[in-house]
């Protein structure tokens, strides 16, 4: 079995507690974080994320959000070979969804709210297992035939981080993401640090790049006992 540190799923990349800090280096906040959780508060044990996370409106597609990097606290687990990996290419997965993967490689799902094209629009996600990544499988809502958009989170083991950038034309609005809690065998999918701070919380941070380059960071609260 391969153990590895990882930070989220969150797009998650990816991936989810209330915000206890913020550092804004190109003014005011333009996110909310409502959550960056650990689904189990026991330290050393097999867990899924909540992630929530709320977007001003951008006056442009330049001020949106163009990079969202999670990184989770020091000693959390992951380990990829717990699920099934999902090996279809993104023309198999805008065909065939989700069907085009394992079932077991399907690690969580959720609803990213977003403005494309001058439309404002909501999408299911189906959140997908791949060797250093998390696929973003999406579904755009509105449509009689399915329209779908797969977006790939690079994974950074050593430096516990789920990398998202958002494509060009996509100004994201709100993400609802939740990971599952997955094992198999005994082995995790992932797994919180194997102590909890006296503080009585983990920490977990997100950083946010924005296309006029501006960047904000968040460092939220995940409780433990």
């Amino acid at each position: 079995m391969r153990k590895v540190l990882v930070g989220g799923l969150g797009l998650a990349a990816m991936v989810i507690a209330l915000a206890v800090a913020s550092v804004a280096l190109g003014g005011q906040d333009r996110q909310d974080v409502e959550r960056l959780e650990f689904t189990t508060d026991k330290p050393d044990k097999a867990t899924g994320v909540k992630s929530r996370i709320d977007f001003e409106d951008p006056a442009t597609s330049d001020e949106a959000v163009e990079k969202i990097v999670t990184k989770f606290e020091k000693g959390t687990e992951y380990d990829d070979s717990v699920p099934r990996r999902c090996k279809a290419s993104d023309e198999e997965l805008q065909q065939e969804g989700a069907d085009a993967c394992p079932a077991r490689s399907i690690i969580g799902d959720g609803v990213i709210r977003a403005r494309a094209f001058n439309m404002d629009g909501a999408a299911d996600v189906t959140l997908l297992n791949n060797r250093n990544e998390v696929i973003f499988l999406s579904r755009v809502r509105g449509f009689d035939e399915p329209v779908r958009f797969v977006d790939r989170a690079r994974v950074e083991e050593d430096e516990r981080k789920l990398i998202v950038k958002t494509p060009d034309e996509f100004a994201v609005q709100k993400v609802r993401l939740n990971v599952l809690r997955i094992t198999n065998s005994g082995d995790e999918y992932l797994k919180t640090p194997d102590k909890c701070p006296d503080s009585g919380h983990w920490i977990n941070e997100l950083n946010f790049t924005y296309r006029d380059g501006a960047k904000d960071e968040e460092r939220v609260k995940s409780p433990c006992d």
